[in-house]
């Protein structure tokens, strides 16, 4: 993976997850790397779904520790800033969603 560019994705149409593009060919870009150490630590800078369309700043670590004969992955994902109702709401739903990414990625790693 190259931890140099964005991290886009380009827009699905109708039916989702089916391999068919929007069709205005739009993209978005979910994170922005900022910090690399290959092999230690990636840092990425934005916000995922919902939180793109708030006044808000998020910042996801991944730290890899090695520890015995595998590996620790440390995660974080902060979010900070202003939204209508506030944000108190969002981080059940958003660390539900952080920790089903998190569970594919152990299963495909530990295959």
């Amino acid at each position: 993976m190259d931890f140099r560019r964005c991290v886009y994705r380009r827009l699905l149409g109708p039916g989702g997850g089916d391999g068919r593009f929007h069709p205005s060919g739009g993209s978005v870009r979910h994170m922005q790397v900022v910090f690399a150490d290959p092999g230690k630590q990636l840092r990425l800078s934005g916000g995922l779904s919902p939180l793109q369309a708030m006044g808000v700043a998020g910042s996801m670590s991944f730290v890899l520790i090695a520890q015995g004969e595998g590996t620790r992955l440390m995660y974080r994902y902060e979010v900070g800033g202003y939204t209508a109702g506030g944000l108190a709401a969002l981080a059940g739903p958003v660390d539900q969603v952080q920790l089903g990414q998190l569970n594919r990625l152990k299963a495909y790693v530990e295959e």
